[in-house]
């Protein structure tokens, strides 16, 4: 029996939830500014 890739079947968002999450570039750098700074920058 072949062994599972584990990093392949992690838990997590799917393909398809992380294309309408983070698939544009501005909405990426507006979620990584949000984790960054959660308070806002200052």
């Amino acid at each position: 029996m072949a062994k599972r890739n584990l990093v392949q079947f992690q838990k997590g968002m799917s393909v398809t939830v992380f294309l309408v999450d983070f698939g544009m570039e501005k909405k990426c750098a507006e979620a990584l500014a949000r984790l960054r700074w959660p308070s806002g920058f200052k």
